[in-house]
Protein backbone atom coordinates (compact mmCIF):
# COMPACT_ATOMS: atom_id res chain seq x y z
CA UNK A 1 0.00 0.00 0.00
CA UNK A 2 1.36 3.42 -0.99
CA UNK A 3 -0.03 6.53 0.70
CA UNK A 4 0.00 9.94 -0.98
CA UNK A 5 -0.69 13.24 0.81
CA UNK A 6 -2.41 15.93 -1.27
CA UNK A 7 -2.17 19.31 0.47
CA UNK A 8 -3.24 22.86 -0.39
CA UNK A 9 -6.62 21.82 -1.81
CA UNK A 10 -8.96 24.76 -2.42
CA UNK A 11 -10.89 25.63 0.75
CA UNK A 12 -14.20 25.83 -1.14
CA UNK A 13 -13.93 22.24 -2.33
CA UNK A 14 -16.23 19.50 -1.12
CA UNK A 15 -15.65 15.75 -0.82
CA UNK A 16 -16.91 15.02 -4.34
CA UNK A 17 -14.36 17.48 -5.79
CA UNK A 18 -11.51 15.58 -4.13
CA UNK A 19 -12.87 12.23 -5.31
CA UNK A 20 -13.17 13.56 -8.88
CA UNK A 21 -9.58 14.82 -8.78
CA UNK A 22 -8.19 11.48 -7.57
CA UNK A 23 -10.46 9.06 -9.45
CA UNK A 24 -8.35 8.89 -12.68
CA UNK A 25 -5.40 7.55 -10.68
CA UNK A 26 -7.35 4.64 -9.16
CA UNK A 27 -6.80 4.93 -5.42
CA UNK A 28 -8.13 2.03 -3.38
CA UNK A 29 -9.58 4.59 -0.97
CA UNK A 30 -9.30 8.24 0.05
CA UNK A 31 -9.36 9.89 3.46
CA UNK A 32 -10.34 13.55 3.35
CA UNK A 33 -9.49 15.71 6.36
CA UNK A 34 -12.52 17.60 7.69
CA UNK A 35 -13.48 19.33 10.91
CA UNK A 36 -16.36 18.22 13.14
CA UNK A 37 -18.81 20.24 11.00
CA UNK A 38 -17.67 18.55 7.78
CA UNK A 39 -15.69 21.52 6.43
CA UNK A 40 -12.62 20.32 4.52
CA UNK A 41 -9.27 21.22 6.03
CA UNK A 42 -7.42 21.47 2.70
CA UNK A 43 -5.69 18.10 2.58
CA UNK A 44 -6.42 14.45 1.89
CA UNK A 45 -4.69 11.09 1.84
CA UNK A 46 -5.03 8.72 -1.10
CA UNK A 47 -4.15 5.05 -0.70
CA UNK A 48 -2.95 3.05 -3.70
CA UNK A 49 -2.49 -0.71 -3.94
CA UNK A 50 -0.03 -0.30 -6.84
CA UNK A 51 3.15 1.79 -6.73
CA UNK A 52 2.77 2.65 -10.42
CA UNK A 53 -0.65 4.27 -9.83
CA UNK A 54 0.72 6.25 -6.89
CA UNK A 55 3.68 7.44 -8.99
CA UNK A 56 1.33 8.63 -11.75
CA UNK A 57 -0.73 10.56 -9.22
CA UNK A 58 2.40 12.11 -7.68
CA UNK A 59 3.66 13.30 -11.06
CA UNK A 60 0.35 14.64 -12.38
CA UNK A 61 -0.94 16.27 -9.21
CA UNK A 62 2.43 17.74 -8.26
CA UNK A 63 2.25 19.95 -11.35
CA UNK A 64 -1.38 20.94 -10.87
CA UNK A 65 -2.55 24.44 -10.06
CA UNK A 66 -6.02 24.78 -8.53
CA UNK A 67 -7.66 28.12 -7.80
CA UNK A 68 -4.30 29.88 -8.15
CA UNK A 69 -2.52 27.53 -5.72
CA UNK A 70 -0.09 24.79 -6.63
CA UNK A 71 -0.87 21.52 -4.90
CA UNK A 72 1.71 20.04 -2.57
CA UNK A 73 1.79 16.29 -3.22
CA UNK A 74 4.13 13.90 -1.43
CA UNK A 75 4.42 10.26 -0.55
CA UNK A 76 3.35 9.82 3.06
CA UNK A 77 5.13 7.40 5.34
CA UNK A 78 2.73 5.37 7.44
CA UNK A 79 3.75 4.64 11.02
CA UNK A 80 4.94 1.11 11.69
CA UNK A 81 4.16 -1.12 14.62
CA UNK A 82 7.10 -2.40 16.68
CA UNK A 83 8.48 -5.50 14.95
CA UNK A 84 6.45 -4.94 11.77
CA UNK A 85 8.24 -6.08 8.63
CA UNK A 86 7.57 -4.47 5.27
CA UNK A 87 8.29 -6.02 1.95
Amino acid sequence: MVTVLIDRLPSEWESQDVFQLLHPFGPSHVCIAADECGKLLGFAFAFFSEKRSADKALMALGLMDLSGRQLCVTRAVAPRLPGEVTG
